[in-house]
């Protein structure tokens, strides 16, 4: 939810379109340029914070320690993210924009990046890998439903700051269950501290081309969450409360379609279930652009979108266990958080990428040309990362 509300309406509060009557904090290209240094920090630190949490020996174990210290911090992050101190588009808004986000992303990796790390440890194999990546994503889809459905509207009747701030009381709920119920085995690493070797997954063939695919996909991921309030108030033509219905349709096809994954990955290679959902994610991000232009076809193609983006996050994520789990049958040492880590700088990147290009879009095409513009380019990005998977290593699968 909290990742949600963030990369929906951070560019919108801060820079929205002239038409919408809101006060402008900071230009478009001064915002995307700012989250852009912001998701770039974050994707520079996630190795570190992987490499701390495999390293870490406590009563508490590797992983509840970096939950339970950055979680209120995350909160409270999430809230100063909608608190610009001036009315006016100045330099000190700018400032404060880059230093709070920073701080965001840093707090969310410091959760984020430890809790994902003890999925490899608790699954044996790859189809258990798929199942347990599947619950995971239909419980966080839950999340971003709530958060589409409940807590999106906030920002339109309530405000940005109070959006935040509900938004951090269900997270600070959510991480207490969360640290009752997390089970860590004793690590099988060996005793003396755990080297920071980025090699071991820089060196990997699967995991670049991981690496890739992820960046390109995150890319998608970033620009249609971006650019979903500028396509529905300005192409659409619908309310800035429409957005979380458009939210909600996305999220709900992600979860009634998180079954089938499961069950094909009993019987198809996780390679062949990603090229699936790549190949998926480019064809309906093409049909969001022909037929996004009536707010009923556009409602259409975006349920299309959601099982693509479903297959995505649970068969790349188990895919990861599954790589990180032959580098610890290779070396005898447990370092999912590495790769996890490294990994989360390629998620990192894909972001960045997308809030420094699309400011430009709108910048050169307009802001209701550019939303639907950029929509094509996802398409485009969808089936070249298809593509590149082709050549994915088959036994890395």
């Amino acid at each position: 939810m909290i990742s949600l509300t963030a990369a929906t309406w951070l560019l919108y509060f801060w820079a929205p379109p002239p038409e919408s009557g809101r006060i402008t904090y900071v230009s478009a290209g001064m915002v995307g340029l700012i989250l852009g240094v912001g998701r770039i920090w974050d994707a520079v630190i996630d190795p570190l914070i992987g490499y701390w949490s495999d390293s870490l020996r406590s009563t508490w174990g590797r992983r509840r320690p970096f939950i339970f210290l950055a979680g209120p911090c995350l909160a409270l992050m999430g809230i100063l993210l909608w608190t610009p101190p001036s009315t006016a588009p100045d330099g000190i808004n700018g400032l404060y924009l880059l230093l709070v986000s920073m701080g965001f992303y840093s707090c969310l990796s410091l959760v984020g990046i430890p809790y994902d790390s003890s999925l490899p440890e608790q699954c044996e194999t790859p189809d258990q890998r798929v199942l347990y990546s599947m619950w995971k994503n239909i419980l966080g889809t839950l999340g971003v439903l709530l958060g589409a459905v409940a807590i999106t509207p906030l920002f339109n009747t309530w405000g940005a700051a109070t959006m935040g701030a509900v938004t951090g009381l269900i997270l600070l709920i959510t991480l207490g269950i969360t640290l009752a119920c997390l089970q860590e085995n004793p690590p099988r690493a060996k005793p003396e501290p755990l080297s920071l070797n980025f090699k071991a997954a820089l060196h990997n063939r699967a995991f670049r081309y991981l690496v890739i695919v992820t960046v390109l996909v995150q890319i998608v991921y970033g620009i249609l969450l971006a650019n979903l309030p500028y396509w529905v108030t300005l192409v659409l033509d619908q309310s800035e409360s429409a957005v979380g219905i458009a939210q909600g349709v996305v999220v709900l096809a992600m979860i009634l379609s998180a079954p089938l994954w499961n069950a094909l990955g009993k019987s198809v290679s996780e390679v062949d279930l990603l090229r699936g959902a790549l190949l998926w994610l480019g064809g309906s991000c093409a049909l969001v652009f022909s037929l996004g232009t009536t707010w009923t076809g556009g409602l259409i193609a975006l349920a299309l979108v959601g099982p693509a983006l479903s297959g995505y996050f649970i068969v790349s994520f188990a895919m990861m266990g599954t790589v990180a789990e032959a580098e610890t049958q290779r070396t005898g040492e447990r370092r999912e958080a590495l790769f996890y880590g490294a990994f989360s700088l390629a998620q990192g990147i894909g972001p960045a990428l997308a809030a420094l290009v699309l400011p430009g879009i709108y910048t050169t095409f307009g802001y209701g040309s550019g939303a639907r513009g950029a929509l094509l380019g996802c398409a485009v990005l969808g089936l070249l990362s298809c593509g590149i998977m082709v050549r994915y290593p088959q036994e890395a699968g």
